[in-house]
């Protein structure tokens, strides 16, 4: 039960807490049904190159970062940013665009 105590060292609110926990299940729950959705659909073809995209897209958003010089900026915006922006705004955007991607 250890894992329910981990957003003790970042919050003390026990509402944000809840929110956290909440955002990330619903985070998890909507990103399995889009692999699930992609897997039903077009099969392994779909999974493996919706896999191949996440990475592609990734890669080339780390090196816009690293060419324009702003990890210092991003990582800045991350540790600034309230706990309540990054818990719980963060991950319920993320579900809803996968959820309407579904």
């Amino acid at each position: 039960m250890r894992m329910f105590g981990i957003l003790r060292f970042v919050t003390d609110s026990s509402v944000v807490q809840f929110l956290g926990f909440f955002a990330t299940m619903l985070l998890i729950v909507a990103l399995s049904m889009l692999v699930g959705a992609i897997q039903h659909r077009w099969r392994a073809t779909g999974l493996l190159t919706a896999a191949a995209s996440v990475v592609v897209i990734g890669g080339l958003a780390a090196t816009l970062v690293t060419w324009t010089r702003s990890w210092s900026s991003l990582w800045s915006w991350i540790v600034d940013a309230s706990p309540t922006t990054t818990l719980v705004v963060l991950p319920l955007l993320v579900a809803a665009v996968c959820v309407g991607a579904t």
